[in-house]
């Protein structure tokens, strides 16, 4: 038999123009020397947004409890103000704020502790002889800066049983979360931040303008009226916020840290630029013009990579301690004289931490720190029986 006249034909073989998914390559691995935690800076931010509104939380509802129980005769605004409120509400949203802490730090499956590189030290003694050795040279050098005779802080030594009160909190909870907060969660990230702006020179000319734009900035502000001051330190807030919240929620992170960190740095400086004056806002400004100087200058020099580790934990140090006198400082009235004390305290402080690895070291020493001049203050009162010897 002959075969049909009509043989079916062959399907066209169909080519997948589709091209190849590449893979992008993996993140190149930070040196040794560059600290890696397993939070962001954002985590950093968030904790401080939730450490201040829980404290305002637990204040306003010891307060009202307070007010009902014992000081039915003061106004709420008067309960609130009392150190008796103040000081156990925060001891509370403390140990709130910790153990979120502990949680985000233990994240990754690996000891929370481990991650903050808590590290007991060994030869412990050696870092609480430091803090009192610290307190001691500190304020030597205290009695040669101007100091105003009285400070918000003062108000919360009224009675003795206000001061017992301050000075077991200063020594136990209060340098518990500093030193987990800035040398535990802020230290590290700002270590690795610094080390990414300054491996780009794009990444630090941009730096370089925004430190530069920030300074001009802050006087700026102060052409305004104060309501419009607020005004506009209320709007960054509120634009940053929104731009965060569409960072998080947005398709694959369409708003990125670059439109974010700026706004949010912005209207950070709005509200530190309202809040001080004078001479607090020259030495700030003073402070950000010369870091746009040392950016320019390694701009000039590009530092091998052997060196930019270096470079950022020095900076790192720096923007830590400096944020650590900036905390302080509304209980100082943001004089330079006392905020220069802390500034220099959290520079120790954090030099100890970059060098040892250990935040355990460091809260020894913060703990000594405050104990010296507690023990100093009890004894200068005569067991805070006269506390008006404070402000001679």
């Amino acid at each position: 038999m002959s075969s049909p006249p009509n043989p079916i034909p062959e399907l066209p073989q169909i080519i997948d123009a589709t091209p190849p998914l590449v893979t992008p390559p993996p993140p190149e691995p930070l040196p040794a020397a560059v600290e890696n935690p397993v939070w962001t800076g954002w985590d950093v931010a968030a904790l401080a947004v939730v450490t201040v509104a829980i404290i305002v939380f637990f204040s306003l509802t010891l307060a009202l409890a307070e007010m009902l129980l014992w000081f039915g005769k003061l106004s709420f605004t008067e309960v609130a103000a009392l150190p008796v409120v103040i000081v156990p509400a925060q001891i509370v949203a403390y140990a709130v704020v910790i153990l979120i802490m502990h949680r985000i730090a233990g994240r990754s499956g690996n000891s929370a502790l481990s991650e903050l590189h808590w590290n007991w030290p060994q030869a412990w003694a050696a870092y609480v002889l430091g803090g009192l050795a610290l307190a001691i040279a500190l304020q030597g050098l205290a009695q040669l800066l101007p100091m105003p005779k009285n400070l918000p802080i003062d108000e919360f030594f009224k009675t003795k049983l206000e001061a017992y009160l301050l000075s077991i909190f200063g020594i136990t909870f209060a340098p518990l979360l500093e030193e987990l907060y800035f040398r535990g969660f802020m230290y590290p990230v700002v270590d690795r931040w610094l080390y990414e702006i300054l491996s780009s020179p794009r990444r630090t000319r941009i730096s370089r303008t925004l430190l530069l734009l920030a300074a001009a900035w802050g006087y700026a502000l102060h052409w305004l009226p104060n309501l419009a001051q607020i005004l506009v330190a209320s709007v960054l807030g509120v634009a940053a916020g929104a731009l965060f919240l569409a960072r998080i929620t947005g398709e694959q992170h369409s708003v990125g840290d670059r439109f974010v960190l700026p706004v949010a740095g912005f209207a950070s400086w709005s509200a530190v630029a309202h809040a001080v004056h004078g001479r607090g806002l020259f030495a700030v400004t003073g402070v950000l013009l010369l870091v746009a100087l040392a950016l320019t200058v390694i701009l000039a020099r590009r530092p091998g990579p052997q060196r930019v580790p270096l470079l950022a934990i020095v900076g790192a140090v720096g923007i830590t301690a400096f944020g650590f006198a900036l905390i302080h400082g509304a209980q100082l009235t943001y004089s330079w004289g006392p905020v220069l004390v802390i500034f220099l305290v959290g520079v120790t402080f954090t030099a100890v931490r970059a060098i040892k690895k250990s935040v355990a070291a460091t809260l020894l020493m913060h703990m000594a720190y405050n104990g010296t001049i507690t023990v100093a203050l009890f004894f200068a009162t005569d067991h805070f029986r006269h506390l008006e010897r404070m402000n001679r």
